[in-house]
């Protein structure tokens, strides 16, 4: 069983924390290898570190003096990690209890770079981009989907394993040693946006796959479609 190291990074959060952290907590609790929960403060100015060390002093607490940035604020994470399954995820996620052991299973095969859950909004609607099939048109890389039913219900029957092209910055799961080895997110995109693609595309020009994985599901707050 691959033991994991859960990152939050966090920035005037406070709220979304006393949300959604009891259910990473309680996944963390339920999984039956090793794991532990890193909060990366990203130099907030409300009381998401005062409440983090209140309420949820079981976390190990990273504070930036200043605001670096979520990629910064990862990276951070995953030099702390002890662990050489990261799951990486947004402060507003709230995780199913048994999200955990189907990501960190994937790494038993050596050869795979990500995992992500499948990736729903809170109205219970399932991200267009679960699952990114890259294509190019007009000399620009773009991606599609199978339709989100499609990926439900499996009807017509979807490839196995289900590859992506990169996984889904708000949660996934990423072998530790080849995102040091990929020095994280590029600053590049900092604050955001379009990080997760590139690191997608990094990892498969290195020949390290990147998939999704149906039987881990969590809830994202701010999804957007797009």
């Amino acid at each position: 069983m691959k033991s994991v190291s859960l990152i939050i990074p966090n920035w005037n959060g406070a709220d979304l924390l006393r949300c959604y952290l009891p259910s990473v907590m309680d996944a963390k609790e339920k999984y039956p290898g090793q794991a532990q929960v890193i909060v990366v403060d990203d130099a907030s100015t409300d009381r998401s570190v005062d409440i983090l060390r209140e309420e949820f002093s079981e976390v190990q607490l990273i504070v930036h003096e200043q605001n670096k940035g979520f990629g910064n604020a990862c990276w951070s994470g995953a030099l702390a990690a002890d662990h050489p399954v990261l799951i990486f995820l947004n402060s507003d996620v709230k995780v199913d209890p048994e999200f955990i052991e189907p990501l960190a299973a994937c790494f038993e095969n050596q050869a795979i770079f990500a995992a992500s859950p499948l990736i729903f909004d809170e109205s219970g609607r399932l991200s267009d981009v679960t699952i990114s099939i890259p294509y190019f048109r007009r000399g620009k890389l773009r991606y599609r989907s199978f339709p989100p039913e499609q990926l439900l219900t499996g009807t017509p029957p979807l490839p196995h394993p289900w590859y992506t092209l990169f996984p889904i910055g708000g949660a996934f799961a990423v072998d530790r040693e080849r995102f040091i080895e990929l020095q994280g997110f590029d600053d590049m995109f900092n604050p955001f946006y379009y990080e997760d693609t590139d690191l997608g595309f990094r990892a498969w020009r290195r020949g390290w796959p990147c998939i999704v994985v149906p039987e881990s599901r969590v809830v994202h707050l701010s999804l957007i479609h797009i």
